[in-house]
């Protein structure tokens, strides 16, 4: 089953002057049940644009965005409410997601909060997404400015699963983080996909961390998709200009 499709996706910015600029230009991929596709390219290549229109954070120019066969590009009200809890975002500064005022718990449990669930059940169910991404049941008294980047990190995980989601979409989520964090990170989230129903959009610059956790790839340069295959075959065998020197920079 197709759980993200993205059909000629186009999003036009106004510029200066009445310029205008094309962050993304008939941007068009998908994601299969029980996939990781890594979206990968510089800074300003589209990416994290394409990040905020899956999650419907911002309305595109053009084309659709398929939510398990359902078109969520104009959703509003109750249809855009069901595609926020099933598309949930990883930020890549996991402590400024958070209110530096409230506790890590706090955080973790709002959407609950926002669906009815009684305290009780609430704190609960807060400190069971905790343990299973990795830190004690007692970090939900903890606050954002008291932990590490990686410990605040699986926090923002633990929140994002608390929507129960189909689609985890990870935009730069160990870029900030060192490389021990980094692989922890990785390890979690490739842990969760194990579990099922659980898809990733990793979003990344770093094509070596995009090489262990992601099924398929999708280069992206100037808000264009310049090559797309399996993870093996996009590095091993790359047909594009940009890709080839993408792998040279991590190769040399």
């Amino acid at each position: 089953m197709t759980v993200l499709e993205l059909q000629e996706v186009t999003k036009v910015f106004p510029g200066r002057k009445g310029a205008q600029v094309r962050a993304l230009d008939r941007v068009s991929f998908c994601i299969e049940e029980g996939e990781s596709v890594g979206l990968i390219g510089p800074s300003g290549s589209g990416k994290s644009t394409v990040a905020n229109a899956v999650c419907r954070f911002i309305d595109v120019t053009s084309g659709r965005i398929l939510l398990r066969g359902c078109d969520i590009t104009e959703a509003r009200g109750k249809a855009l409410r069901q595609a926020y809890k099933e598309v949930q975002m990883v930020f890549q500064s996991p402590r400024s997601s958070f209110d530096p005022r409230r506790t890590l718990g706090d955080g973790v449990g709002e959407c609950l909060k926002n669906g009815g669930i009684g305290k009780d059940e609430r704190r609960e169910r807060v400190r069971a997404l905790l343990e299973r991404c990795g830190l004690p049941a007692a970090a939900a008294d903890w606050y954002p400015h008291e932990v590490s980047g990686g410990q605040c990190q699986r926090a923002a995980i633990a929140r994002a699963l608390a929507a129960q989601p189909r689609l985890l979409v990870c935009d730069e989520a160990t870029s900030a983080l060192d490389v021990m964090a980094q692989r922890q990170i990785l390890k979690l989230l490739l842990g969760l996909k194990a579990e099922g129903r659980l898809q990733l959009l990793f979003i990344t610059h770093n094509l070596a961390v995009a090489q262990q956790c992601c099924d398929r790839l999708v280069v992206m340069d100037k808000g264009r998709i310049v090559e797309e295959g399996r993870t093996d075959d996009v590095v091993c065998r790359p047909q594009s200009e940009y890709t080839r020197r993408l792998i040279e920079a991590v190769l040399y």
